[in-house]
């Protein structure tokens, strides 16, 4: 995990590499600290899986009188694009506690991670998934997909009459028997999608947790559609909520 100490205002990119040790035992108030930035704490198993899916030796963080107060990583992976698939720096977890700013982190960490890859000749890409929109387009970043989220009443809603269900059959299991074949469904498509990134196993354990100290969320459950062949055909994540809790599907 790289390290600075605060000293402000911070406008170096020069950021020291602390010992693996260090950098174990300074994760989980990291994490703690850049949860608490988007909403959420997180649960020890929580914790394990984000350490898990975090190379802490691409993960920055930026500590006053010993405390984090910002931090930011990056993931190793790779991207679809028109003609290929190529190598991308996944930004994640890019957060500045709200007692710090407008003191120039958020600039520092960026010029860090954009200017580590290319001097190092790793990921020529760059891309994340930002909580606002606006924020990043001063650091060289633009619209690649746009995405959308609807709540409706499901009495009201309705299949289009010219829509083809085939002669297949669905299945409900739980993730853990579901995840290899959504891995397989993933991975068969991603590499034929462009915008899709790969998933590696840690992410997948991320993706698929349960969230038993959230309030009324209980199980990740998956619906596989496959036909009559040996073929899956898709699938869907879902989560099971108490009742008036808000379902998440994915």
């Amino acid at each position: 995990m790289c390290r600075t100490h605060a000293r402000w205002p911070l406008l170096s990119s020069s950021f020291a590499v602390s010992p693996s040790r260090s950098s174990c035992q300074e994760f989980v108030p990291w994490a703690r600290m850049i949860a608490d930035t988007y909403g959420p704490d997180r649960s020890e198993e929580g914790l394990a899986g984000q350490r898990a899916a975090t190379a802490l030796a691409r993960a920055l963080a930026v500590f006053d009188r010993g405390e984090p107060v910002a931090g930011a990583s990056v993931h190793s992976r790779t991207l679809t694009v028109p003609g290929g698939v190529v190598p991308v720096a996944g930004i994640a977890s890019m957060a500045v506690a709200p007692t710090h700013p407008r003191r120039g982190i958020l600039t520092s960490m960026m010029r860090a991670r954009l200017t580590g890859p290319h001097e190092r000749r790793r990921e020529t890409i760059a891309a994340l998934r930002p909580s606002e929109a606006g924020i990043y387009g001063r650091y060289g970043y633009g619209p690649a997909a746009a995405g959308n989220r609807m709540r409706r009443d499901r009495r009201a809603m309705r299949f289009r009459p010219d829509t083809d269900f085939g002669d297949g059959a669905v299945r409900l299991q739980h993730a853990d028997q579901a995840r290899p074949l959504l891995e397989e469904i993933y991975d068969r498509v991603r590499t034929t999608t462009v915008g899709r990134p790969d998933r590696q196993t840690a992410h997948w354990t991320v993706r698929l947790a349960g969230h038993p100290h959230r309030r009324g969320i209980r199980t990740v459950q998956a619906s596989i559609r496959r036909d009559f062949s040996p073929s899956y055909l898709g699938g869907t994540r879902y989560r099971r909520t108490a009742p008036g809790c808000r379902r998440r599907p994915s």
